[in-house]
């Protein structure tokens, strides 16, 4: 499973997911797991107070993850972004 990350201060917040690269190697292939940038922003609705959504959203995530049906390349399958996007509404 890939990673997220936050920086807070009391003027701001950064939400991020924890990429080391910029995948120039699959740029517009629709094939990056997208599980990290969307469990950012469920961070970010934590930290707005929001966290009935943010719930919502990351066990949408975690469910997909945990069925085995959708997988990106780098999880050992062959779905693509938007797959696995819709997987995670199709949750909701």
């Amino acid at each position: 499973m890939t990673c997220c990350a936050c920086s807070t201060q009391q003027d701001y917040a950064l939400f991020e997911p924890g990429c080391r690269h910029v995948a120039k190697d699959i740029q517009g292939q629709d094939v990056a797991n997208p599980a990290a940038m969307i469990l950012s922003a469920t961070m970010m609705l934590r930290h707005l107070g929001l966290d009935h959504h943010a719930n919502t959203i990351a066990a949408g995530v975690y469910e997909v993850v945990k069925n085995h049906k959708i997988r990106t390349p780098d999880m050992g399958g062959k779905n693509h972004t938007t797959d696995f996007t819709k997987a995670v509404i199709d949750q909701l």
